[in-house]
């Protein structure tokens, strides 16, 4: 992707001399940027724009141009990437929108438009893009966009499947002092998508920090393979979180969203820095573009308010941010600078009357304190409080001392920009909580371990005949349109993996049910397990508590037509749910937390994904309040092992058995020894 982004060469199909119409802005972005390289324009309506010779056509232009960039209407991109492709480009950049974002005739179009671009071997970013920024100092770096210019490059690359929001970020950007490297806009992802562009970033040298902004992942696997494999803090948005904004993303762009949980998981495995928001995209772009690391001491506070140090107390105690313990000897010197009456100890109140000196003096004792990993200083804007001079004395000391970050929070409105102006690239935020908040993802990116057999083959498998055995019966099972597995099903299942299942009776006529007394122990449960029928509690086929034969067989009366058997009621323990979802983007997911019927209310759930090995197993348990209740929260120590085994076997059995869709094993009844399933649904 070398010539995407340092192309010697470039045509724009569709250049304008009218300075309201995007060919027009990409020309001036182009020639603003001061790009050395060879400038092709195409328009059949003029012979010159800003004194360069326009070509009528595409036909007049040389061969083997690095890049052309595309701004015409749908309807002539086809014929304009046709004749491209006879030229030998390579590279095209499809600003036009009317594609499959569009409807019937746009998806027909842009599935034209990937035959073109695979005859002739072109690597199409787009379409419906906002176009490629390249902000290097470099002769062949250039704006190929119709937003804003960059004031100063960066540190940070940004990728993108929209391009409003590109135009927003460089805003505030430029507002806040940072650069940004490099910009893609995908767009459609007709061809080059999020993938390709990591890869490529990741071998870059001038990037450092990866972001991204998306509506859909379009290889799940290799994305995610491709973060793990990275080394660069790579911070992610991922749109699409709540069914309306599926739908709306489908409009926009005709990207399929996965389920937001499963995917922030995942993503978290692979040592993504997860975001939520727009602004907290931004706040950890910005800190990242001055900090990549953070040593594992704690976060120093200097405050002139000691309000705004307990919020950020409780801040750093939601966040799991240690503060960091002051040394005796830097607390001598803290007492001998500082008024009687000011808080030497952590958050460090240096009272309201503060003046560059002090904050000059604190600071200077705080950044060489070894226990210290970070630094955060919090301005209020007080009558005497000379803002301006503060800002250039956090500057100098910053960059005397640029292995330790140092963020700000100047508190305020209009007052504190005299200080925020002041600060250059010195990250700032607003408030404490946002501050703390994106300093925390700093420290968890450095210091906590991605899932370092992600999608590693299990070593341990299910015998072939066992998994022969199951598809058969789960086709059978399909082929009479059963929504779930059949009890026979369930109960091979069981069998071959060994999993424990209640002792259980199935009563296939009525005379099975006189082999009970003599099978079976009392209590009883009862059940019509019915394949199509997800919450058999709630539809009235379980019933628990059976002590006779009458109540047997007045529940097999009443459901007759039905599939019926008869278990011993499990012992209290603790109840399990375990789940198994297929995410449409990223493959087979494990739910994990506290079962029963109040599973879905209390929704205590933690995520991992599969294949799974038995640590990564407890570590997504003890994500789990069930987890403390299943160590001895109250006294008694529950079988932990028993229940990761188990899970395990599950583990295997989607493995190997990709047909299944789905599993809901709920609940799972652990005991102090050993546990048992009560129910497995198992969806083809």
């Amino acid at each position: 992707m070398q010539e995407l982004f340092y192309p010697q060469s470039i045509a724009i199909i569709g250049a304008s001399r009218h300075k309201a119409k995007i060919g027009s802005v990409i020309l001036h972005n182009i020639l603003k940027s001061n790009y050395k390289g060879d400038l092709f324009l195409v328009n059949p309506s003029t012979r010159t724009i800003e004194g360069i010779p326009v070509h009528s056509g595409i036909n007049t232009l040389p061969q083997g141009i690095n890049l052309a960039i595309v701004i015409i209407p749908a309807s002539f991109v086809l014929d304009a990437v046709t004749e491209l492709g006879k030229k030998g480009v390579k590279y095209v950049v499809v600003i036009s929108a009317g594609f499959k974002e569009s409807g019937k005739e746009g998806i027909a179009r842009e599935k034209a438009l990937a035959k073109i671009a695979n005859t002739y071997g072109i690597h199409i970013v787009g379409p419906n893009c906002l176009g490629i920024i390249n902000n290097d100092a470099h002769k062949y770096a250039y704006n190929g966009s119709f937003g804003l210019s960059c004031k100063q490059s960066g540190a940070v690359s940004l990728i993108s499947q929209s391009g409003a929001l590109i135009s927003a970020f460089i805003d505030k950007a430029n507002n806040a002092s940072m650069g940004f490297n490099k910009i893609i806009s995908l767009g459609n992802k007709l061809g080059i998508n999020e993938v390709d562009c990591l890869r490529y970033l990741e071998n870059d040298p001038k990037t450092q920090v990866i972001s991204l902004y998306l509506e859909g992942i379009a290889q799940p696997k290799e994305f995610i393979q491709a973060i793990h494999s990275s080394r660069k803090p790579i911070i992610i948005l991922k749109a699409g979180k709540s069914q309306k904004a599926r739908k709306t993303i489908q409009s926009h762009t005709g990207s399929l969203a996965g389920d937001a949980v499963i995917t922030d998981t995942l993503l978290h495995e692979a040592g993504a820095i997860v975001v939520n928001s727009f602004d907290e995209l931004f706040d950890t772009m910005r800190l990242l573009s001055s900090f990549q690391t953070v040593s594992r001491h704690g976060l120093a506070i200097i405050t002139n308010a000691g309000g705004m140090g307990v919020l950020s107390v409780d801040a750093a105690e939601n966040h799991t941010i240690n503060l960091a313990s002051i040394e005796s000897k830097a607390l001598v010197q803290l007492h001998k600078i500082l008024p009687a009456s000011a808080n030497c100890n952590n958050p460090i109140d240096i009272l309201g009357d503060a003046d560059d000196m002090r904050y000059r003096e604190t600071l200077q004792v705080i950044i060489k304190e070894k226990s210290v990993g970070a630094v955060m200083i919090i301005i209020t804007p007080q009558i005497m409080t000379p803002l301006a001079a503060i800002g250039r004395v956090i500057q100098d000391i910053a960059q005397r001392n640029p292995h330790k970050p140092i963020i700000v929070v100047p508190v305020g409105g209009v007052a504190v920009k005299e200080l925020s102006d002041t600060l250059g690239t010195i990250p700032y935020f607003e408030s404490p909580e946002r501050a703390i908040h994106t300093i925390s993802l700093l420290y968890k990116w450095n210091h906590q371990s991605r899932n370092a057999k992600l999608w590693d083959a299990p070593t341990t498998y299910v015998k072939k005949s066992s998994v022969q055995q199951i598809e058969s019966a789960l086709r059978d099972d399909k082929s009479q349109n059963m929504a779930t597995a059949s009890w026979t099903t369930v109960n091979l299942i069981a069998r071959e993996l060994s999993l424990e299942l209640p002792k259980t009776l199935l009563i296939e006529k009525k005379t099975d049910i006189k082999k009970i007394d003599s099978y079976l122990t009392y209590p009883l449960v009862i059940k019509n397990v019915d394949p199509n029928i997800l919450h058999r509690t709630d539809a009235g086929l379980v019933k628990v508590g059976i002590h006779s034969i009458q109540e047997v067989e007045s529940f097999y009366r009443k459901h007759i037509k039905g599939t019926v058997i008869v278990q011993e009621q499990a012992h209290k323990g603790i109840e399990v749910f375990v789940g198994v979802k297929r995410d449409i983007q990223l493959g087979p997911v494990l739910l994990i937390g506290f079962g029963g019927i109040y599973a879905e209310v209390i929704n205590d759930i933690a995520f991992a994904s599969m294949p799974i090995t038995k640590p990564y197993i407890l570590k997504a348990l003890k994500k789990t309040k069930t987890y403390k209740i299943l160590s001895g929260a109250r006294g008694i120590k529950y079988d932990i092992n028993w229940l990761i085994d188990t899970i395990f076997q599950l583990n295997l059995l989607i493995y190997s058995v990709p047909m299944i869709e789905e599993l809901d094993v709920n609940p799972i009844i652990v005991y102090p020894e050993g546990g048992c399933i009560l129910d497995l649904k198992v969806k083809i």
